[in-house]
């Protein structure tokens, strides 16, 4: 008892020199990492077998290789701590080892992504659990497996390393080095330090494993809770003096009612864990392939389907100390199909007869592992054929028919050879004519017209073109005529307060205005006035001379109009207001006020005059 009580008080001296003295990455109580919420679970499982194994993986990064001593000494430690939970738990009940017992797989990323890569203080358990799932298949809560993933990495400084949770557990670089007896390395200082006894990293497995199978710390041991305190199960700081643990009765219950434990029949013997170099079962691996519809013996039984069996061979002590693992691939049959074709009189050699007829054939014969094929041969004999072609082209063009181009409507023959046999294409070919339009058009200076492909603007002749209703070429030729325009340009003076009819109305300030007629070929004639007002003389103008053109002036009723050739007479007030418009070449004002009046004539070709003249009665 004695002896005992000195052990735990060294024990516990040891352990408070650990926790000091140990790198980040060696296992404390603060050693549960988030995970998401716990999905809804089926309400019934999948089909299908249902091993319920624990998966040790050892993931490489991709700027390392991977160590043998690593797969070794995570096999032994696996195997000693399932006889562990078995001693614990009784009547042999522990995990189940997956078949390998350790998984090796090389990632994609460098051993510094997985403490760099993120912001949250558990990046490095995301980023290693991340890639472990993609890799495995894994996944939180899995209700098939329980992933323990080990990783030659190692957490930042002060930050979050590994931990177990939710079906899955995370043990960094040290852990490995720990269970090969290497130095641990601090990732705060980079110095090395002794590994401590390798059994405390075997105890490290088998909490972090209790994690990932859901056992918490227990109650009372932390945050100076009153309740007394399991100190020395696994699940607390038991595991810095593995073997030398236990489970609570609590974590018994807890384990035996979990899916994961069920009762083992293979495990190897007790061995010391202080050494886990040396593997404890030799393992060999065979690969065998059979014909699809037989057995082989494999994992105890008559194996038919592919897959991974392993057969365990033990020790005088009644304990695993070799297994078999075969690899059993199952050859499928070989169907293959043929098709043949041989021209009418020739014979093709099926299963040793020459067939000269159409038919459907079998052969079975043997694949280079022994199993039977069968290879069905569909033989068709052709007799040649006899293709009728019609094609049309546009007269111009021309069609390789007859061994030649051709360009005049006929039946043409070629012969050719189709799977070795005669055959005859037939060409009926006919040539469809071309069509040809002229069209004269003649356009304003200014407008423009499309032709030619581009809209014209000068006289000429311009060609497009375009395709008939048949397909072939319809060639319109325009004969493009551009009219010319004209612009006269008058210089007129009249007095202040007189009007002037200029840009269609009666204008009484200077300034250039513009009328646009139409020429006798219907093109705009400009005619530019250059209109001055002047101040004239307060004088009365008369004039009873009919050469002026307009007499007497001043009027007293009748005013004469003497041009040759007019058009229209127009007779305006002064405020530019038309009063009335005649032909004739009179007149009369009575009915009209005294005062000044503005006459506009029309005469001869295209020739204007205004007058001032004076109504006095």
């Amino acid at each position: 008892m004695k002896s005992s009580v000195a052990f735990r008080l060294i024990g516990t001296f040891l352990l408070f020199i650990l926790i000091h003295s140990t790198t980040q990455s060696q296992h404390k109580l603060h050693d549960s990492p988030p995970v998401p919420p716990r999905p809804k679970q089926p309400d019934v499982e999948p089909l299908g077998i249902n091993e319920k194994n624990v998966h040790f993986v050892y993931l490489v990064p991709s700027d390392k290789s991977v160590q043998e001593v690593y797969k070794v000494t995570i096999e032994n430690a696996a195997r000693h701590l399932q006889k562990w939970y078995a001693d614990q738990l009784g009547d042999n009940r522990s995990f189940t080892l997956n078949s390998p017992v350790v998984e090796v797989y090389q990632t994609t990323h460098t051993t510094a992504w997985y403490a760099t890569n993120g912001t949250d203080l558990y990046r490095f358990w995301f980023n290693v659990t991340s890639d472990g799932f993609a890799l495995t298949g894994g996944r939180f809560y899995d209700t098939n497996d329980i992933w323990v993933f080990y990783i030659d990495a190692i957490e930042q400084c002060g930050w979050g390393g590994g931990g177990g949770a939710a079906s899955v557990a995370v043990l960094p670089l040290n852990d490995l080095r720990g269970l090969a007896g290497q130095p641990l390395y601090s990732p705060c200082t980079g110095a090395a330090s002794p590994p401590g006894p390798t059994c405390r990293w075997v105890g490290g497995m088998g909490h972090e494993l209790g994690h990932a199978l859901g056992l918490p710390h227990p109650p009372g041991c932390e945050d100076q809770q009153p309740i007394p305190c399991a100190y020395y199960s696994i699940m607390f700081w038991g595991y810095t003096t593995y073997p030398d643990a236990y489970f609570t009765d609590a974590e018994k219950s807890f384990l035996i009612s979990s899916p994961f434990i069920k009762e083992q029949t293979h495990m190897v013997c007790d061995f010391d864990c202080s050494n886990l170099l040396t593997p404890q079962v030799a393992t060999t691996t065979a690969d065998v392939t059979i014909c699809y519809g037989t057995t082989y013996f494999a994992g105890g039984a008559e194996q038919s389907d592919q897959g991974s069996y392993a057969d365990y061979f033990q020790s005088t002590a009644g304990c695993d100390s070799a297994v078999v693992v075969t690899n059993l691939y199952v050859s499928e049959p070989i169907y293959y199909d043929t098709t043949i074709t041989i021209c009418h009189g020739d014979a093709y050699l099926i299963g040793g007869i020459w067939h000269t007829k159409p038919g459907y054939f079998l052969q079975y014969l043997k694949t280079p592992a022994g199993c039977d094929s069968l290879v069905s041969t569909y033989l068709s004999v052709f007799t040649g054929d006899e293709i009728h072609r019609d094609v049309t082209i546009c007269e111009g063009d021309r069609y390789l028919a007859g061994g030649d181009y051709q360009t005049f409507e006929g039946t043409y023959y070629d012969y050719y050879a189709t799977h070795r046999c005669d055959s005859v294409v037939i060409t009926h070919l006919f040539v469809l004519p071309t069509s040809e339009n002229n069209s004269s058009v003649s356009i304003c200076q200014g407008d423009s017209l499309w032709a030619g492909g581009g809209w014209q603007t000068t006289t000429g002749v311009y060609v497009d073109s375009l395709l008939n209703h048949l397909g072939c070429d319809s060639i319109f030729t325009t004969y493009l005529t551009v009219l010319p325009t004209y612009s006269t340009t008058h210089e007129v003076t009249i007095c202040q307060g007189e009007g002037y009819l200029a840009g269609g109305s009666i204008q009484t300030t200077s300034g250039t205005y513009y009328d646009s007629l139409l020429t006798i070929s219907q093109c705009d004639s400009v005619i530019i006035t250059q209109l001055t007002v002047d101040i004239c003389l307060a004088e009365e103008v008369s004039s009873t001379d009919k050469e002026q053109g307009v007499y007497p002036v001043p009027t007293t009723g009748i005013l004469h109009i003497e041009y040759e050739d007019i058009h229209a007479v127009t007779l305006y007030n002064t405020a530019g207001t038309q009063l009335l418009q005649t032909t004739v070449n009179t007149i009369d004002f009575k009915g009209l006020p005294e005062g000044n009046y503005v006459v506009h004539v029309s005469y001869g070709n295209k020739k204007q005059a205004s007058k001032r003249v004076i109504y006095k009665r």
